[in-house]
């Protein structure tokens, strides 16, 4: 009887165990993603301030796009950088296209 009830109490510790790590997993996962949300919206209106700055201080005319698509591509860039140390190649086309003043693809 003393094994068994030993024995239940090392089979349930185990599985809350598991189940807490799982938790904490899932928790770093959705604070990772809020976080580079957070940052993607903060790239997105800093380049929509930018470009307006810049707009104003040389008379030209811009085109802006919606801060949620900027904020799109960013999470998506960021999420990348975090994955694989690097930016994809998307984000190196898109820059090298804005260097040489051609649409974006």
């Amino acid at each position: 009887m003393l094994i068994a009830i030993i024995t239940s109490a090392v089979v349930g510790s185990a599985v809350a165990a598991g189940l807490q790590m799982l938790a904490a997993h899932l928790e770093r996962r959705a604070r990772r993603r809020e976080l580079l949300l957070a940052r993607a919206l903060d790239l997105a209106k800093a380049r929509t301030e930018f470009i307006m700055r810049t707009a104003d201080k040389t008379g030209a005319t811009a085109t802006l796009r919606d801060d949620i698509f900027l904020a799109e591509g960013y999470f998506r860039w960021l999420s990348h950088l975090m994955d694989h140390g690097e930016l994809p190649a998307e984000a190196h086309a898109t820059e090298e296209a804005s260097r040489q003043g051609l649409p974006k693809r």
